[in-house]
């Protein structure tokens, strides 16, 4: 995995999740931690692709943080401060991330790319909440293609370019992803 082939949104994000877990006093960085992040970026493009699909965006934080609080924590000597692991599911999740960026012919690895490889394998807690939202890999992904069009990631910063499908920019904001 090159993290130097990943935006600075998608970098904030991994980031934000690595806090998330310290936070909970979790051992490991889990999808949970990571969807959201996402869920929750700031003028990020996850959150505006949730609400355009029409899902609660708040309910769906709320049940992810609630999937959060019942990972297991560890406290006192068991722990060594400041020190978390990234689990092998995460892992996977990123490097595919990687592949599904490749596969749509993007330089960098971006929010909706990380978000495609969370929707394609989520862990078993995400797949019965995704269920439960009603979002499906196929439907991020169309919806996504309607937002992008042929705009491709081919900085590390790139700009708040995706419309929506009459045009209007989907992003109030011009920010990097």
């Amino acid at each position: 995995m090159n993290l130097e082939k990943f935006t600075q949104k998608s970098l904030q994000a991994i980031q934000e999740a690595q806090s998330l877990a310290l936070s909970y006093k979790n051992m490991q960085i889990e999808q949970e931690h990571l969807l959201y992040a996402l869920l929750t970026q700031k003028d990020g493009l996850i959150p505006e692709m949730i609400r355009k699909l029409n899902i609660n965006l708040e309910g769906m934080i709320k049940a992810v943080k609630e999937k959060i609080s019942r990972l297991p924590s560890v406290t006192g000597s068991g722990r060594e401060p400041g020190k978390i692991y990234v689990s092998s599911k995460v892992e996977e999740t990123l490097i595919n991330s990687e592949t599904i960026a490749k596969n749509m012919k993007d330089e960098f690895v971006s929010v909706e790319h990380i978000m495609l490889s969370i929707l394609a394998n989520p862990s078993t807690g995400l797949s019965d909440l995704f269920r439960d939202y009603s979002l499906t890999e196929d439907k991020f992904l169309l919806s996504l293609q309607e937002v992008r069009g042929n705009t491709r990631v081919t900085s590390e910063n790139p700009e708040g370019t995706y419309d929506d499908p009459k045009g209007q920019p989907l992003r109030k904001e011009v920010y990097p992803r």
